[in-house]
């Protein structure tokens, strides 16, 4: 291959990509954010699961083991339906099913995690008699009931924009190896940012329910963005904007009244407040002398100190 053939190679591919790009349904830049917010909602809820187990379960290498084994299972089946999606659907199946998953998060987490949590832990009253049984089950019904839809739809992310970006353009965008490469860093990337958001800033002043409910508004953001481009392009962007002025404003109420109001929902409490260790609650009741009687519980199994 002469000079002249080998500067011309690149060039073409440089051209290739990014004319695969500028016609591409999906913004490039969107996509890049949706696959780096993939990642980070993924580890940010990963992460919440923890503190919820630790919380209402214990801190047990059964439950922690139990999450984590979830998890990569519904990964490893988002990463397969993301791949064969890619190749048989347009990207406005992903965009709606992104869009059930995020109000799904948004609904279960603002409305119905105390009662599932206090569901799991009357389960695991009842199968006290079974060791690993009573731990285990209820943190498969938390960790699917909580997180198992939103971690499965966007594992599908990543591998769904490699066969977007290298169907019918052969090594125009630098080949399937590169794209799988590339977007698999990005949403890696994405998690590492998710990771320690949560673990050392989120969770640890804010709860949870907050925690859960700001992330999962901001991917929302996203989504919102891509089905008005992808799914309703005659929408106006006019109505766009305030349709996500509208969703902002919504989101911003909810996590707030959350956060307000998180420190009434156990009853007699009267102290409540997160740390990095795990959750700190202190609930008062009368004992059978008619005394005032304070208790610390770190966990809704056991009591600290009284």
């Amino acid at each position: 291959m002469s000079e002249h053939e080998a500067a011309v190679v690149p060039t073409e591919r440089i051209l290739g990509a990014a004319r695969s790009r500028k016609n591409s349904e999906v913004p490039w830049m969107l996509a890049l954010a949706l696959s780096f917010g993939g990642g980070l909602q993924i580890m940010l809820l990963e992460m919440c699961g923890f503190r919820v187990l630790q919380t209402h379960l214990g801190s047990s290498v059964v439950a922690t083991g139990t999450l984590l084994t979830l998890v990569m299972i519904l990964l490893a089946g988002g990463y397969y339906v993301g791949g064969r999606l890619s190749a048989r659907t347009s990207v406005r199946t992903l965009f709606v099913v992104l869009a059930i998953s995020t109000l799904y998060t948004h609904f279960v987490t603002a409305w119905f995690l105390d009662p599932m949590l206090e569901w799991a832990t009357e389960l695991r009253r009842l199968l006290r008699g079974y060791a690993f049984l009573r731990t285990s089950l209820p943190a498969s019904a938390i960790t699917l009931g909580l997180y198992g839809l939103p971690v499965f739809a966007m594992s599908m992310i990543s591998p769904f924009w490699v066969g977007i970006y290298t169907r019918d353009r052969g090594a125009a965008d630098g080949g399937a190896g590169f794209q799988a490469g590339f977007f698999m860093a990005l949403s890696t990337a994405g998690s590492i940012v998710g990771t320690l958001l949560s673990s050392y800033l989120l969770i640890p002043f804010w709860g949870v329910a907050v925690t859960a409910l700001s992330s999962n508004a901001c991917f929302g953001l996203l989504v919102l963005i891509g089905v008005m481009r992808v799914v309703a392009p005659r929408f106006g962007r006019r109505r766009l904007q305030v349709a996500v002025g509208a969703a902002v404003v919504l989101t911003t109420a909810v996590a707030t009244a959350v956060s307000v109001l998180g420190t009434d929902r156990a009853a007699g409490a009267v102290y409540a407040t997160e740390s990095h260790y795990g959750s700190i609650r202190v609930t008062q009741a009368i004992d059978d002398r008619g005394q005032r009687r304070l208790e610390y519980r770190p966990s809704s199994i056991y009591t600290h100190s009284v």
